[in-house]
């Protein structure tokens, strides 16, 4: 899967408030334009949330032929996260990540999983160790 889920699951119920005022960005990585699932669930959430809720569509690759591709290429980078993520402030934002283990290592470093024990979220790592954020900044799905 591409880890999208429960991060959708958490946008949606946070939505579904209209009193809250959490403001949710979604780095939305996929392979190439084509493999992008739910997009206009998404840019429905996005249209309904009165500005609480961005997205940033990411792919691997773009068909040498498409030329209407805008949004982000290549695997998230620090200057994504700088760009679009709120600031390493450790108290009133948590980055979330959700996807396949290279990403994790990539981007926060993997979970733990020892032996006969549910998973730990283990140390953060990568890029976002690497910003400043802290394990009470990050959560891993």
């Amino acid at each position: 899967g591409s880890g999208l889920t429960p991060c959708l699951q958490v946008a949606e119920e946070l939505l579904d408030h209209p009193d809250d005022r959490t403001e949710i960005t979604l780095i939305f990585c996929n392979r190439n334009p084509a493999s992008i699932f739910l997009s206009d669930h998404i840019d429905a959430l996005v249209a309904r949330s009165k500005g609480r809720f961005k997205v940033h569509y990411c792919v691997d690759e773009v068909p040498a032929f498409s030329s209407m591709w805008d949004g982000l290429t290549g695997y998230v980078t620090a200057d994504m996260v700088q760009k679009y993520l709120p600031a390493p402030d450790g108290s009133s934002n948590i980055i979330m990540v959700c996807g396949p283990p290279p990403m994790y290592k990539a981007l926060c470093g993997p979970k733990e999983f020892p032996e006969g024990k549910p998973p730990l979220q283990g140390e953060v790592g990568g890029v976002l160790k690497d910003l400043g954020y802290t394990k009470d900044a990050v959560f891993k799905f």
